[in-house]
């Protein structure tokens, strides 16, 4: 996951969620709510890191403010997918990994 300003009709801060050889994901805030969007991978060239403070923007702030703007406004299942359940499931494939370690 990577925080992004990216503009198609204006600025708007996105979160790239998963790259592929021709697509990327990237979630969106809008009036609507929160949601996914595949755009084309070329679209990189509209987009800047976006930065707090002269840092890279923390991704757990940006995760936390999306799920709370999804609550007051909406999100869609695919966004929730991948704000909620792949961050989720990396933090436990990593515990698994760190207890196969110290079993070691």
């Amino acid at each position: 996951m990577e925080p992004v300003n990216w503009y198609d009709t204006q600025w708007r801060t996105a979160i790239i969620t998963k790259e592929g050889r021709k697509f990327m994901f990237l979630l969106v805030l809008d009036s609507y709510g929160v949601h996914l969007r595949r755009v084309k991978k070329s679209e990189r060239r509209n987009m800047k890191p976006l930065m707090h403070e002269g840092k890279p923007y923390p991704i757990r702030r940006m995760v936390r403010k999306y799920r709370q703007f999804g609550k007051d406004h909406g999100i869609t299942k695919g966004a929730y997918r991948a704000l909620v359940d792949e961050p989720r499931q990396r933090i436990l494939d990593a515990l698994a990994i760190r207890k196969e370690l110290d079993l070691s």
